[in-house]
């Protein structure tokens, strides 16, 4: 098993056009634990990641891309 211990974020994404009117707004998991994390699972080892995140309407969307891909969260825990 493999434990890393570093951050998970959401971050979050805005473009504005030429004039500054439209554009797009999205949102996508990140940090550079939550991403070595994922990638290590992706190429087939069993992960466990040790963050701390926030306790407020971030904290699942950060760790959802990391739960659905079968990385342990165990020992998470939200300030």
């Amino acid at each position: 098993m493999i434990t890393i211990f570093g951050s998970t974020n959401l971050d979050q994404i805005g473009t504005a056009g030429r004039a500054r009117a439209g554009g797009t707004f999205s949102m996508a998991s990140g940090g550079k634990g939550a991403n070595q994390a994922l990638a290590a699972r992706r190429a087939g080892a069993k992960v466990l990641h040790v963050s701390t995140v926030g306790d407020d309407v971030f904290a699942d969307p950060a760790t959802e891309l990391l739960r659905d891909n079968g990385v342990g969260l165990h020992g998470s825990s939200a300030f």
